[in-house]
This record gives C-alpha cells, structure tokens and sequence, in this order.
C-alpha cells in the first residue's frame, strides 16, 4: 500500500492518537446506528425522502473533507519543525484543547477559521497558555462569531483604553484654545497624561494634526469602510456587543443626534480575544 503521507511528518505526529480515548469508538458505532434510524424515517418523507437521505449521507463527506485540511495544516507544521520530542502534546490540558479543537473543525466551513484553530493549537505546543478555560472561550469564539464579525472587532482594535486618553487629551486642549482665543492672553498652558501644549500656536497646530487624525479614525465606525448596509453593521455591531467583545461609547442614550451603537468601543475582553488570535498567527510565523 502506498504512504501518501510524509515519513516524518507520520512519526512527529504519532502522539496524537493516543489522544482519541476508547469509549469514543462506541460512540461512533451509536452514530452509524441513529444515520440508519434517521435514513429511515426520512426516506419516508413525500417527495423529499430521498433527498434528505442524500444529505445525511453527504454530512459524514463534508467532515472529512474539513478533518483533512485541518491534518494538512498540522502535517505542513510537523514537517518542517521537526524535534526529538513534544512534550506539551501529552499533558492533560492540551488533550481537552486538541479534543475541543477537532469538534469546532467538523462543524467549521470557513477555511480562515480553520487556519485560526490550526493557529492556536501549533501556539498550545510552543507556548501553552496557563489558562486553559480561557483558550475555550476563545475557540468557542471562534466558532461562533462570523468572519465578517471578527474583521470588524480586529479593525475595532484601534478604540481602546488608549484611544480614550487620547480623545480625551484631544478635547482639553481644544476646549482650553476655545476659551483662551476669546481672552487677550495668547498664552495656554495643559498637561494631560504624559502631553504638554504650552502655546498658543502649539495648541492651534496639535488641535489640526488631532483632528484629522481622530476623523480618518472614526472612518471604521461608519458601515461603508466595511463595504456593508448599515442594518448589516449595525447587527454585527450589536451581536459584538451581546458577547461582551464590544461597548458604547455613548451607553445607548440618543442626545445631541447620537444614535445607538453608533460609536463602539472594544472591551479588555474583546481586545484579549483578538490579540490571542494575533499572537497565535505570530507564533506560527515564528516557527513554520
């Protein structure tokens, strides 16, 4: 019979089984068991029967087919970081990790989320995460926001506690050069958080330089940076902020022609979420 598959890249991987207890093996075979049941009881179905036996007979493909590019992506990292030995692979947390991992991959379309999860696990070899229940938030995460939803909350980066302070510098200074403007004295002094404006002219040039700085940022809090409608944002905005991932600048209260949602900002949270993902790109990019 002929080896498809890499020597090397066979053994490196040899651990992993060990992984699949016995008693999943049952489970397996009461699986082939309720196909059957199900095969029968909608084959029954006028018209349609034959159909939708077609497509339980499809969905065990389709699993395959997502197992496999998921093992391609492991085989191509095996292969080209070879090592004596992985310890990590053998402890109990990256056993409940690698399981959770495999069943969010079979129910997982997007190739870009298969790369996310295949990400994670290569960075739980490298660099293990101490904590665990965090990491299955995060794969779980994965699993349920949509592509388009964690685009948005990665360009939402940008709003952070930072953000904030700067804004918040932003407007001292130019409510400050608004009262002193009006006076005779030209001479404005404001320390914020580390920034210091002593002039008059110094506060006129840091208040143009902020302003288009904080306009082309508020770009990504408008539904056409995103090439979406508005009603589609605005429901990728609100199923962010249902998961914690997300808040309002303004609390929901509409004043001033503030709307709702309208201007979001990340939560320590969602940033965690989306620095994880980014520094398990970066740990691979490291090794592969």
């Amino acid at each position: 019979m002929i080896n498809y598959y890499p020597k090397s890249a066979l053994t490196l991987a040899k651990p992993l089984p060990t992984i699949v207890k016995k008693e999943e093996l049952k489970k397996i075979e009461k699986k082939d068991l309720l196909t059957i049941g199900l095969k029968s009881v909608l084959g029954n179905i006028p018209f349609a029967g034959s159909f939708f036996n077609e497509v339980v007979d499809f969905i065990p493909n389709i699993k395959q087919k997502r197992l496999n590019k998921f093992t391609e992506l492991l085989i191509e990292y095996f292969e080209k970081n070879q090592k004596e030995s992985f310890d990590n692979l053998k402890t109990e947390n990256f056993a409940d990790i690698f399981q959770s991992t495999l069943a969010l991959v079979l129910k997982t379309q997007s190739e870009r989320k298969i790369g996310y999860f295949k990400d994670i696990l290569i960075k739980e070899i490298e660099l293990p995460s101490s904590n665990i229940h965090r990491v299955e938030i995060y794969l779980n995460l994965i699993s349920t926001l949509s592509e388009q939803e964690i685009l948005i909350l990665s360009e939402f980066r940008v709003f952070n506690k930072d953000y904030e302070i700067k804004q918040q510098n932003f407007y001292n200074v130019k409510n400050e050069y608004t009262r002193v403007r009006t006076t005779s004295d030209k001479t404005i002094k404001y320390i914020g958080r580390g920034k210091m404006v002593e002039t008059f002219k110094e506060a006129k040039n840091y208040i143009e330089i902020n302003e288009k700085y904080f306009e082309n940022l508020n770009l990504i809090q408008n539904h056409k940076y995103h090439n979406l409608l508005k009603r589609d944002f605005l429901f990728y905005k609100q199923s962010l902020f249902s998961k914690g991932l997300l808040v309002e600048e303004n609390q929901g209260l509409v004043f001033g022609g503030v709307e709702p949602f309208s201007k979001m900002l990340i939560t320590e949270f969602g940033e965690d979420f989306i620095n994880f993902i980014v520094q398990s790109e970066k740990t691979v990019g490291n090794t592969v």
